[in-house]
Parts: C-alpha cells; sequence; structure tokens
C-alpha cells in the first residue's frame, strides 16, 4: 500500500504553489489579483490582470501568465487540486482493474471540460513555459523535478497524468512522455459536437466498454455508425439514413441533412455531413432553418414527428469529425501521444506499449492512419 504520508506532504506542496504565497506584501496589486483568484472571483482578476505582454504589475511574464492561467481555469470550473485528489482516489483504488480505472480517470476529466475558458487557460500555462523558453515538452516526471516553481506549476496545470506522479511518487508507472490535456479537450469538444454525452458514457466509450453506457448514448452513436456507414445499420437496429434536405449556411458551406431513426420506431434524431460525406460537428442545443432562421427545441421535435412547418434541424458548425479529431491524431504525433496516454491514465503499462495498443484498437496496428469510421467504431465498442 502507498504511503499516505507521502500523499499528504505532496498535496501541502501543490497547496502552496497555488496559494499565491510569496513576499509580495499584502498592498501589492499581485497579493490582490491572487486574493481574487483564491476567493472565486475570476473575472475580477482577469480584468486586472489585463494583457501579460504590456502589464507592468508583474516582475516576470511568467508569473503574469500563471495568474491569468489560473483565473481562466477557475471561470471553466476546473479546480486542479480537487480533479487531483479525485483522480489519485481513483488511481489508488485496488478493488479497480485498470480499464475501470482509466474510464473513471477519463470520465473525471471530462466532466470538467465543459468550457472554453479551459482552453484558453491551457495556453496562458504555455505562454509562462514559453516566457522561460521551454514547451510543454518539458513536462515530464524527469523534467519536472528540475523546474522552477511556477514551471511546475505550469506543468501540473498542463498535463494530468503528471499531476498523478506528483501526487504519488511511488507509482509504478511514470510519466516520462509529455502529455497535453488540450489534446483531451479538443477530442472531447470533437465527440460531444456530433453526440452529447455524458462524461461517464465517454469515459466507458474511450475504454472499450460501450455495454456499460446509457441506452440514449447508444442510440444517438449506433445513429452516428449508420450515417457513417450503412453496412451497420441493420445489426445496430436501424433503418438506412434517409436524406431530407440540402443547407448551404451564409458562409457557403453546404451540408446535407439525414434522419436516422430506429427499425422499431422507438428512437430518431437528424444528423448533418458534409458533401463528402463527412460527419458535422452541431452546435449545442442550437436549431435552424433552411434559410438559417433560430428554430427551437420543440420545432425539431416537430420535424422528427414529419410537422415540416418550419423544417427545424440542428445547427452546424463549419467543422467535421475528421477536421477537428481524425486529422490530428493522424497529423500531430505529439497530440496522438498525449491522447492515447490521457485515455489510458488509471493503465500501468508501459507508456510506449499503451500508444501502441490504442492506436491497434482504434484502426488495426501501431502505425495505422485512422479514418472517421474508425474513430466511431472504436468509441461505439466495435
Amino acid at each position: 500500500m502507498r504511503k499516505k504520508s507521502l500523499l499528504i506532504l505532496n498535496l501541502i506542496a501543490i497547496l502552496f504553489l497555488f496559494s499565491g504565497c510569496d513576499n509580495t506584501s499584502d498592498e501589492s496589486e499581485v497579493y490582490e489579483i491572487r486574493k481574487l483568484i483564491d476567493e472565486g472571483h475570476f473575472q475580477a482578476a482577469l480584468d486586472k490582470i489585463g494583457d501579460c505582454n504590456t502589464s507592468t504589475i508583474y516582475s516576470s511574464k511568467e508569473e503574469c501568465h500563471i495568474d491569468r492561467g489560473a483565473a481562466l481555469y477557475g471561470l471553466s470550473g476546473y479546480d486542479l487540486l480537487s480533479v487531483g485528489k479525485l483522480i489519485y482516489k481513483i488511481y489508488t483504488d485496488d478493488s479497480l482493474d485498470d480499464n475501470t480505472k482509466s474510464a473513471k480517470i477519463t470520465a473525471r476529466l471530462f466532466a470538467s471540460f465543459q468550457s472554453d475558458k479551459m482552453a484558453l487557460g491551457v495556453t496562458e500555462y504555455k505562454l509562462a513555459l514559453i516566457a522561460k523558453q521551454k514547451t510543454s515538452l518539458v513536462c515530464n516526471w524527469l523534467d519536472y523535478q528540475y523546474l522552477s516553481i511556477l514551471e511546475q506549476q505550469a506543468c501540473i496545470s498542463i498535463n494530468p497524468v503528471l499531476l498523478l506522479n506528483v501526487l504519488d511518487e511511488g507509482a509504478s508507472a511514470q510519466n516520462r512522455i509529455a502529455t497535453d490535456i488540450s489534446s483531451a479537450i479538443a477530442f472531447n469538444d470533437a465527440i460531444q459536437g456530433i453526440v452529447p454525452i455524458s462524461s461517464d458514457d465517454l469515459g466507458y466509450m474511450v475504454n472499450n466498454d460501450f455495454e456499460k453506457v446509457s441506452p440514449e448514448t447508444k442510440d444517438n452513436w449506433n445513429a452516428i455508425k449508420c450515417l457513417s456507414d450503412k453496412a451497420t445499420c441493420y445489426q445496430n437496429g436501424f433503418k438506412k439514413p434517409k436524406y431530407l434536405k440540402t443547407y448551404t449556411n451564409s458562409e457557403g458551406k453546404i451540408f446535407k441533412i439525414y434522419l436516422l431513426e430506429k427499425i422499431d420506431n422507438s428512437f430518431k434524431t437528424i444528423k448533418l455531413t458534409d458533401p463528402k460525406g463527412l460527419i458535422a460537428l452541431l452546435e449545442k442545443n442550437k436549431y435552424i432553418t433552411i434559410n438559417s432562421e433560430e428554430c427551437s427545441f420543440y420545432d425539431f421535435n416537430q420535424t422528427l414527428t414529419g410537422n415540416n412547418n418550419p423544417f427545424c434541424f440542428p445547427k452546424p458548425q463549419n467543422k467535421t469529425l475528421t477536421s477537428e479529431l481524425v486529422d490530428k491524431i493522424n497529423k500531430n504525433e505529439d497530440f496522438k501521444k498525449s491522447l492515447a496516454l490521457i485515455t489510458t491514465a488509471g493503465d500501468t503499462t508501459d507508456e510506449n506499449e499503451k500508444i501502441d495498443n490504442v492506436m491497434t484498437d482504434i484502426c488495426g496496428y501501431p502505425d495505422c492512419k485512422v479514418s472517421e469510421k474508425d474513430i466511431i467504431k472504436y468509441l461505439g465498442g466495435q
């Protein structure tokens, strides 16, 4: 059993990092900013900090970016200490197998990604490292031990796997490869853009446990599988996708609108693709007509029942699952590694082996190129 005293000492160290404790006088502006952050007045703190490129409040840009990152994380609802305690509790629960640990840790992280302020916060922490002529690639366990306190703060804010290592230096698997929470945020945004999914369900899906997800998520995801690969429709209880209309937005982007319906008529929804058949990401809780006028969720449900006055459907983004996820996995090695390691954080397997295993599960072998169908089938348990 790991020593509890080690966890306590490391938590105290992290609390010190985030407390804003330094030799600054109580009257100083920096003290006031950190006091605002500590008390949860995050927007007020951001307003007071201003632009780090022109700020005269701080003695270094590094400090300025650290405080902006902390305030933006606060606005997003991402409490690093609370998240750290929770994922550590999961990680050290010997009653759970590695797959269940990974699913629960992933779900807890995804539950925190509910605001675009999170990604902005990550950028600030990266700028803090750049100010010291470093990049987030130093955010691994080996380099972490030789960083300054502020650099360490930036790194554990960027890398949730490293946070686990800091909390438990005796972990059987140490974080040797730097990971970046931005990859998990991008993944979450892309998946939520095609199907609204609870963080628990997404955690199960990422860790190949589709049978545990809710019936509603199963229906929605099977609809996406059917639209992506018509050969899967019947086996998952769906009729073939029914083309309804073509929509062109104000920027000239063209989308095809499809009705997806179960054979027993117990579920139906509308999804969109681009002209090539790639799955379009949708705006959350926004619906429009063919003329780009706003309509309501009630109107959308009426359209599903066949009442097309008005014809109402989910508003598409100018993005696809391919542009926002598939291309990033195929073209950015660091993104691929980060995503694989963060979503398998509860697994004590060697890190390179974990990356190879994830890629093999998705598309057949470690160096394969991922397609949209691969991602959809992988998350859908096939």
